[in-house]
C-alpha cells in the first residue's frame, strides 16, 4: 500500500505523483481508443504550482495546487477535507472542436487515474472526483490564450 499519507502535503505528492507515473499509459489509452493522438504526455518539469510569466513559452502544461483544507474537530478526533485541483493547459491554437475534446480528454484521463488508483486510497476515508468544464485562461493580456481541462479532488483525510 506504501507510506501512510498523514497530512496536506503527502495527499498532494501522493496525487501529482500518481497523475505524473501514469499520465503517458492514460493519453496512450484514450488516444487507440479515440483512434487519433489529439493528447500528448505532459513533461514532469511542466507541473507547476505557480503561474507566472515563464507559462509563455509553454504550449501544455499542469497547474495544481490545494485550494481549501476544512477542518473539523470533535474531542481528541480531526477530520481535514482536503480540496485539490489538477489542470492541464494548452495552447488554444486548433480548432475550438480540437480544444474542447483535448480539454474533456484530459479532465477523463485525470479522473480515471485518481479512481483507479489505489494506492491512493490507502488511508483516506474518501475520495470525490470532479471534471471541469472546458475553460479559457489568459495570465495578461500579452500572454498567449490557453485552453483548460482538469478535476477537483475532495479528499478527507481523518
Amino acid at each position: 500500500m506504501g507510506t501512510p499519507i498523514r497530512d496536506v502535503e503527502d495527499v498532494e505528492n501522493k496525487i501529482i505523483g500518481i497523475i505524473q507515473n501514469n499520465l503517458g499509459d492514460k493519453v496512450v489509452e484514450i488516444n487507440a481508443e479515440k483512434g487519433d493522438t489529439l493528447l500528448i504526455d505532459v513533461p514532469i518539469e511542466s507541473y507547476l504550482t505557480t503561474l507566472n510569466e515563464s507559462i509563455n513559452n509553454d504550449n501544455l502544461f499542469v497547474f495544481y495546487g490545494v485550494d481549501s483544507i476544512d477542518t473539523i474537530s470533535i474531542g481528541a478526533a480531526t477530520k481535514q477535507t482536503v480540496n485539490m485541483f489538477v489542470l492541464a493547459f494548452f495552447s488554444g491554437v486548433n480548432s475550438q472542436d480540437e480544444n474542447r475534446k483535448k480539454s474533456f480528454r484530459y479532465s477523463r484521463a485525470f479522473k480515471e487515474i485518481i479512481e483507479k488508483n489505489t494506492a491512493l486510497h490507502g488511508n483516506l476515508s474518501q475520495i470525490k472526483v470532479t471534471s471541469i468544464a472546458p475553460s479559457d485562461f489568459q495570465l495578461n493580456e500579452n500572454s498567449p490564450l490557453y485552453k483548460i481541462g482538469g478535476i477537483i479532488i475532495e479528499v478527507d483525510l481523518a
